[in-house]
């Protein structure tokens, strides 16, 4: 067997791995019982007459509201930013981005302490509107939506500029010759050339959505999500949480097919000669009216939370110890998953650059679409898969069942190598798709071999892109909570597990410095991609 050959094996290997989760779910869903349980069937029958499809109307109106608001706050702070010259402009460019540093739940916890009725907003809403006068409350489908729009529209905000950049610049100066006002262009010219871009910010925002656990639980919102964890943990059924999941996985699915639809329908036309955008300068009293509409979404997204938590963590030390104790283990469980992740993402990415295009290249493809998997999904089906070797080892081994994988820090990385692997695997793609093929034929000439190639001639042209993948499955990892609240060993505790657990019993003010340290971190890959967006 040549070394192709085995560098092939090993990937389908990989492959097959991180598709397991997913047919473990779908086998245990379609798989027939072994003996009937008539309280599974009944829990079943309840489930689907009267749980799910309340969750499902819950989970399609909090996508419907989300994208609607995230459209309605991103869209337009994209185009005053690109094309609008107001006051402060230049920085706003980059703090429109800071939200996305802002875990959902953290966002929920923060909102709904703030938002409380035993809180300083409504006394100061009841001295001006008196008592009997209608009090919001974020505990609702619509607290959701609004929560968590103010953190993921800045996937909308992003896109969309870079439409507006790459994709308008030259016909927006041939309109503006031929006489058409601002509105004018933004609607004929700029929203048809920058509507795929667009949709693919959406799309992000909506799998964020899909995946949040933590904000809905919060705010009473029942979600599908809410109901695979709910029936697993609380319900004690398996099969009935796999079936939840697979519904949610289908929704996930047919919201990929919606969007790859969408965008096909679109006009993608990119400059050729990288024209700078046309600024266009109106009144003062516009431009301050310009800067507060922009400003409103990085103030409510990012500025008010983090000066809540601030003041919420004054005092709040005498946890120090656990504090600690947890951010060591977040900070080991991330280092690990990004050398794993990054690892597997580069080899994965070099086979399919050293493979002639076909079923294989499409399915290691297909094995890195993880991230638009729901952490709750991901981490059912890797419980499902670890629970069936620990039974078959407790069986070769005539022990009783011992929860030597699924019970284990090994599951954790497992669930978040597969969730994240397409981030690394996407950017390691992207930047070997830069090096010019004929690179590998004068290293070939050269005599060297497979695994030389990528030793001596693309790492060292992949520097910067190991530190970005790196750096950016390190922080999501930090962030991430559906799949730990799942798979995490009994009193084991992350930053984002501890934040749950406090808020969960209504310490937010406890909860603050472990959130504080994680919106820290998490503007780390913020910065990286102001900066990429900046260069643009």
């Amino acid at each position: 067997m040549t070394g192709k050959s085995l560098l092939r094996l090993l990937g389908f290997l990989i492959v097959l791995a991180m598709l397991a989760p997913i047919l473990g779910i779908a086998w245990l869903t379609i798989a027939p019982p072994e003996i009937s349980d008539s309280a599974n069937d009944g829990l079943m029958s309840f489930l689907m007459t009267t749980v799910l499809p309340y969750q499902f109307l819950q989970t399609l109106g909090l996508m419907l509201g989300v994208a609607v608001i995230t459209l309605l706050a991103g869209v337009p702070a994209a185009w005053f930013v690109t094309f609008i010259d107001f006051p402060g402009r230049r920085h706003l460019q980059w703090l429109l981005l800071l939200p996305l540093a802002m875990p959902t739940y953290i966002a929920a916890y923060v909102f709904a302490e703030f938002l409380d009725k035993a809180g300083p907003f409504y006394q100061l809403w009841v001295s001006i509107f008196g008592d009997y006068v209608w009090y919001p409350s974020l505990n609702s489908l619509g607290g959701a939506v609004f929560t968590l729009s103010a953190v993921l529209y800045p996937y909308v905000y992003m896109s969309a500029r870079t439409g507006f950049i790459n994709q308008s610049a030259e016909l927006m100066q041939a309109g503006r010759v031929l006489g058409a006002s601002q509105w004018m262009s933004f609607r004929q010219i700029v929203l048809p050339l920058s509507r795929p871009m667009i949709i693919v910010g959406v799309a992000l925002a909506l799998m964020e959505c899909l995946n949040d656990i933590g904000a809905v639980e919060h705010l009473g919102v029942k979600t599908l999500t809410v109901g695979v964890y709910e029936t697993w943990l609380s319900r004690g059924s398996l099969e009935g949480a796999a079936r939840i999941a697979l519904m949610l996985l289908g929704l996930m699915a047919l919201l990929l097919l919606v969007e790859r639809y969408l965008r096909a329908g679109g006009i993608e036309q990119k400059s050729k000669h990288n024209l700078a955008p046309v600024l266009h300068k109106p009144t003062p009293l516009m431009q301050g009216v310009i800067l507060i509409i922009s400003s409103l979404p990085f103030l409510i997204g990012f500025v008010m939370p983090v000066v809540l938590l601030v003041i919420f963590s004054l005092g709040r030390f005498e946890n120090a110890y656990g504090l600690l104790s947890a951010a060591t283990r977040s900070i080991l469980l991330a280092s690990m998953t990004a050398i794993i992740v990054v690892g597997i993402g580069l080899f994965l990415a070099f086979l399919t650059r050293i493979n002639a295009p076909g079923w294989f290249n499409k399915s290691i493809q297909t094995a890195s679409l993880g991230y638009a998997i729901p952490g709750t999904v991901l981490g059912l089906g890797v419980l499902i898969v670890l629970s069936q070797f620990d039974n078959l080892s407790s069986q070769l081994l005539n022990i009783s069942f011992l929860p030597i994988l699924s019970g284990s820090v090994f599951a954790l990385i497992f669930a978040y190598s597969l969730r994240f692997l397409s981030i690394s695997f996407g950017t390691f793609e992207a930047e070997l798709s830069r090096i010019p093929k004929t690179t590998d034929m004068a290293a070939s000439t050269l005599g060297a071999r497979t695994l030389q190639l990528l030793k001596l001639v693309h790492l060292p042209m992949l520097r910067p892109a190991l530190i970005t993948a790196s750096v950016l499955v390190f922080v999501d990892t930090m962030k991430e909570l559906p799949a730990t609240l799942i798979l995490r060993p009994f009193n084991f505790e992350t930053l984002a597990t501890q934040v749950y657990n406090y808020a969960s019993v209504g310490q937010i003010e406890d909860a603050a410095l472990p959130a504080l340290i994680i919106v820290g971190i998490g503007i780390i890959p913020v910065f990286v991609a102001s900066r990429k967006l900046h260069h643009l």
